[in-house]
């Protein structure tokens, strides 16, 4: 989950090499962690839930930054919600 979550937080801050798709195609790339996140908090292992957390939180920052950096992702703001009830109830 580390080397997803990484590859995510990547693609969040260099949303701007897609140009005009760039929401779009940021948006799609965090639905595979709220995908992945769901599976693995529903199958409940402790060490999962405590990586899910981690990583969840620093995905959140990634998004927040971008959002403060350029207002044209503020349709992440959705996703911030999302995640930060995965984390919570996970």
């Amino acid at each position: 989950m580390k080397g997803i979550c990484t590859v995510i937080i990547k693609s969040i801050q260099t949303a701007d090499s897609w140009k005009k798709k760039k929401v779009t195609k940021t948006i799609q790339v965090v639905n595979l962690y709220t995908k992945a996140a769901k599976i693995l908090a529903h199958k409940g292992s402790a060490s999962s839930v405590s990586t899910l957390r981690e990583q969840g939180l620093l995905i959140i920052k990634a998004i927040e930054a971008e959002c403060q950096r350029d207002k044209a992702m503020s349709n992440l703001k959705g996703k911030i919600k999302e995640i930060k009830a995965i984390v919570e109830h996970a």
